[in-house]
């Protein structure tokens, strides 16, 4: 493989590593986003608007169980007769729940205020508190009719199957996705460390065994006397001038000593040769 493949394959490696690494916080982020506001609000509002799911059927024909419909945010004036909208209950059965009915009357209020007389189509009877400005979540816009397979994907994405299977699954694929890559990287920088190695150790001389050794020594000390035989065959007076005579050194350097005989005389006597 060349240094120009190595280097695009380790670039789009960091590629997928960087795309799959923003998709994974891009997930957590939007999964934290949802959370906080449906803790928050009950709900999820992404610049006003908002998504919801029919669960009962107080709205049927027009609106089946199961559909999807899009609630936005209007002002209280804005909100006429005949219209669907979507808020929050104050009903002690049922909590902060939403709610999705119709509106069939307007009501000024004593302070001023607006509140909306709500009814469901499938109700016998209008809804007995009205709706305040306080309560209201948005107008519906849109939503879908029965069969329909938006609505089914979504259904399926809210329950608990779902959830597990298209959220936390890929969130843990992505996750084992990156861990791959960086063990990858982290197994080709080894590899590449032990080939440098490797090579390093090729190309340093190995040690030499005891039979090189001694055969080396014995080469050694050979070259070292001929060296030495033609040294003396070129300077054979040299060498003969500056050999010492016999007994030169023992008559000039041999100091008197207990081992030539000479003995100490008593004090006041005289030297006397042994």
């Amino acid at each position: 493989m060349s240094i120009l493949k190595k280097i695009q394959r380790r670039l789009n490696l960091r590629l997928v590593s960087g795309f799959t690494t923003l998709l994974l916080i891009i997930t957590v982020a939007c999964c934290l986003f949802f959370t906080l506001q449906t803790l928050s609000a009950g709900y999820v509002s992404i610049f006003g608007t908002s998504v919801f799911r029919v669960v009962t059927g107080s709205m049927e024909p027009e609106i089946p169980v199961g559909a999807l419909l899009i609630a936005k945010q209007v002002e209280m004036e804005e909100i006429q007769e005949r219209d669907i909208i979507c808020y929050r209950s104050n009903e002690p059965g049922l909590g902060p729940a939403i709610i999705t009915h119709r509106v069939v009357a307007i009501y000024q209020m004593p302070d001023g205020s607006r509140a909306l007389q709500t009814k469901g189509d499938a109700n016998p009877t209008a809804d007995p508190n009205p709706v305040t400005e306080k309560q209201i979540v948005g107008r519906v816009t849109n939503y879908t009719g029965d069969g329909s397979k938006m609505a089914e994907l979504i259904r399926f994405l809210t329950s608990d199957f779902g959830f597990l299977a298209c959220i936390i699954l890929p969130v843990i694929l992505i996750a084992g996705w990156i861990f791959r890559d960086a063990m990858k990287g982290m197994k080709e920088a080894i590899a590449a460390a032990k080939k440098e190695l490797d090579a390093q150790g090729s190309a340093t001389p190995s040690a030499l065994s005891e039979q090189e050794y001694a055969e080396l020594y014995q080469k050694v000390e050979e070259e070292l006397r001929k060296e030495m035989e033609q040294d003396v065959e070129r300077n054979p007076q040299k060498d003969h001038s500056e050999e010492p005579q016999p007994g030169a050194v023992a008559e000039e350097s041999a100091p008197a000593s207990k081992d030539q005989g000479v003995l100490e005389p008593p004090v006041g006597g005289e030297k006397a040769k042994g």
